[in-house]
């Protein structure tokens, strides 16, 4: 794969048009910390299917992430300590992921996946259609309250982790499986 960066943002893709298969782990060890300091905007661009756990870390600058049309794993996790991302979009060609409000969930939107930690909101409510809040999905979001609706039937492991300001949680009954 190949990058580059130019005033603030660092745009990644494949240097093969016909590679669609690219998995990006820990890009902070590969570039020097100056330069990854700086990035505000990441673009994930075509070819880019995944990514491993903290392969952004400590992109304390980063406010926007945009993934591209071949992303088939998102985690939440691989922006660990990017508390400013306030915007987060997904490529519509895009066949596993949605962006809803800035918010990204699963293709058939079942799924919570990720929620843009920099984001000024006090209050959430999972969206009705939502049944699995995933994993890290609210990674380090700032959000006061959180109110998980009669249709989330699963709340899978660290779904709030580092949920700064976090002071209520509202769960209904029907929630079944807690990891």
């Amino acid at each position: 794969f190949g990058g580059k960066i130019t005033e603030g943002t660092l745009e990644l893709f494949a240097l093969d048009e016909s590679r669609r298969d690219i998995t990006i782990c820990n890009l902070d060890a590969k570039l020097p910390r100056a330069r990854y300091e700086k990035v505000k905007k990441l673009i994930i661009g075509d070819g880019i299917c995944s990514f491993a756990k903290e392969a952004f870390w400590n992109y304390s600058a980063l406010e926007s992430v945009s993934f591209g049309a071949d992303v088939t794993e998102l985690l939440a996790r691989a922006f660990y300590n990017d508390f400013q991302i306030s915007t987060l979009t997904v490529d519509e060609r895009n066949e596993h992921y949605k962006c809803i409000d800035g918010v990204i969930f699963s293709s058939d939107l079942k799924t919570l996946v990720l929620y843009p930690s920099g984001r000024e909101d006090a209050y959430y409510e999972i969206p009705s259609h939502v049944e699995i809040v995933g994993e890290q999905c609210m990674l380090c979001a700032s959000l006061r309250c959180i109110k998980f609706g009669s249709n989330v039937k699963k709340i899978c492991s660290m779904a709030c982790y580092n949920t700064y300001r976090q002071h209520h949680f509202y769960v209904d009954p029907a929630v079944s499986e807690f990891e």
